[in-house]
C-alpha cells in the first residue's frame, strides 16, 4: 500500500518534491538508501530478494518509483520485478518519456504496478492498468496502489497536505514532509474502497503510514531538487512497532547532461 506524492513546479525553491511511503513484509530482506557501488550514480534503496528499488534518483536529477496495483489482474509467479522498472530507469539514461512509453510497451512483464517517472522538467504515468503513458501537468500528484483515476482516502489526504505546506527552511520542508508520511489517520469506513471483504484490514492499509503486524510502512523518502541544481535526499527506516530503525541523507549537486 504505497504511496508517491509529488509537487511539480509548485515551490519557487524546489521545483520538483516527491515525498514516498514503502510498504512492504518486514521480512523482506532490503538495504538502506545509498550510493549504489555498482552504478555510483545511483541512489536509492535495494530490494535484496529481487534486486531492484522501490524509489530512487540519478545524479542527474532522473527519478522513478513503482507502486503494486490492487484489484487487477491475478499476480503471474514467474514475473519480473516490478523493483527492476525503477531500477533500469535509473541506471540508464532514457529520458522519462521514452522511459513512460517503453514501460508501457513492455507492461505484461511484470505483475500489475502504477509506475512514475520525470525530472525536473518532465513527469510521466505508466501503468499496467493503461494502454498509453500518462504526461502529468505542474501541480500536486499522488500516485498509489489504486487504479490511476481512483481516488482513494490517502490520495485524497496526502495531496491535499502537500499542497497545504509552507515554504520554509530546507530541513522545515524535509521536516514537514516526512510528518506528513508519518500520518495514521483512518478515515471513515464509507470512504474505503468498495467491495471489501475485511473491513478490518482495510481499515489497517487506510492510512498514509501503515501499521498491520508483519506488514506496514518501512521506510518514508523525501526528495527535494532545487532550480539551483541542489538536491536534497532523506530517507527514514522503521520496524514493525512503527519506530524509527534508521536514517539516511544525501545532498549533492544535479549534474547536467553532456
Amino acid at each position: 500500500m504505497c504511496l508517491v506524492l509529488i509537487a511539480m513546479k509548485q515551490h519557487v525553491r524546489w521545483p520538483l518534491i516527491v515525498a514516498a511511503n514503502r510498504d512492504e513484509y518486514f521480512e523482506r530482506p532490503a538495504a538502506a538508501a545509498q550510493w549504489w557501488s555498482d552504478h555510483p550514480h545511483v541512489l536509492a534503496g535495494r530490494d535484496l530478494q529481487a534486486g531492484g528499488t522501490w524509489f530512487g534518483v540519478a545524479r542527474d536529477g532522473r527519478f522513478a518509483a513503482v507502486t503494486n496495483l490492487r484489484g487487477a489482474a491475478t499476480a503471474v509467479e514467474r514475473a519480473s520485478s516490478r523493483g527492476s522498472l525503477v531500477s533500469e530507469y535509473l541506471i540508464g539514461d532514457a529520458p522519462p518519456a521514452e522511459q513512460a512509453r517503453q514501460v508501457t510497451a513492455g507492461r505484461a512483464r511484470c505483475n500489475p504496478f502504477n509506475f512514475v517517472c520525470g525530472d525536473r522538467d518532465e513527469l510521466w504515468l505508466a501503468s499496467s492498468a493503461l494502454a498509453e503513458p500518462l504526461r502529468c501537468d505542474a501541480g500536486m500528484h499522488a500516485v498509489g496502489n489504486a487504479q490511476p483515476g481512483d481516488v482513494w482516502p490517502k490520495i485524497r489526504r496526502g495531496r491535499m497536505a502537500l499542497g497545504a505546506l509552507n515554504a520554509g527552511s530546507d530541513d522545515g520542508m524535509t521536516a514537514q514532509l516526512l510528518a506528513l508520511l508519518s500520518d495514521t489517520t483512518v478515515p471513515p469506513d464509507e470512504e474505503l474502497p468498495a467491495g471489501t471483504r475485511d473491513m478490518e484490514l482495510e481499515r489497517k492499509l487506510a492510512p498514509i503510514f501503515v501499521r498491520a503486524g508483519d506488514y506496514g510502512t518501512r521506510a518514508s523518502t523525501v526528495l527535494l531538487v532545487g532550480a539551483d541544481g541542489t538536491a536534497r535526499f532523506s530517507e527514514r527506516r522503521f520496524d514493525a512497532g512503527g519506530t524509527v530503525a534508521g536514517t539516511s541523507f544525501e545532498e549533492f549537486r544535479v549534474e547536467q547532461a553532456a
